[in-house]
């Protein structure tokens, strides 16, 4: 399974947006194994604490290429950031996965759906 495939199946099985893409970048060896890690990132869930912020999973994949010791991570972050943008039209949880996303409120199990193509899409920018 390609690790983008697996942060989408993670998600769908019920880790948030962000742990999801962490967890599977590490089971990926994308990074060491660190549990501690995968439970931090659960603050970026749902916008930052359910506050409809910066979109979790786009948060996982920027600190992922932080942490790898390759040139030109600066380039790369700037790179997914504006791709990211251009496809949702912006950054925030509430503007990628809101109501004029979706057609459903942001409470509603159908934005699970939608939010898991984010995932993917958002973890295909480390393959």
């Amino acid at each position: 399974m390609k690790f983008s495939e697996k942060a989408k199946s993670l998600y769908l099985d019920g880790y948030s947006c962000s742990e999801s893409v962490m967890k599977a970048a590490q089971e990926a060896g994308l990074l060491a194994k660190n549990e501690e890690l995968c439970r931090a990132m659960k603050v970026f869930r749902a916008g930052i604490m359910q506050n409809r912020c910066l979109c979790g999973a786009l948060a996982s994949v920027i600190l992922i290429l932080g942490l790898q010791p390759t040139e030109g991570n600066d380039q790369k972050v700037n790179e997914l950031y504006k791709k990211f943008v251009e496809k949702y039209g912006g950054s925030c949880c509430r503007v990628v996965s809101g109501k004029g996303k979706t057609g459903v409120e942001f409470d509603d199990p159908q934005r699970k759906k939608y939010c898991s193509e984010v995932v993917l899409t958002a973890a295909q920018f480390l393959e």
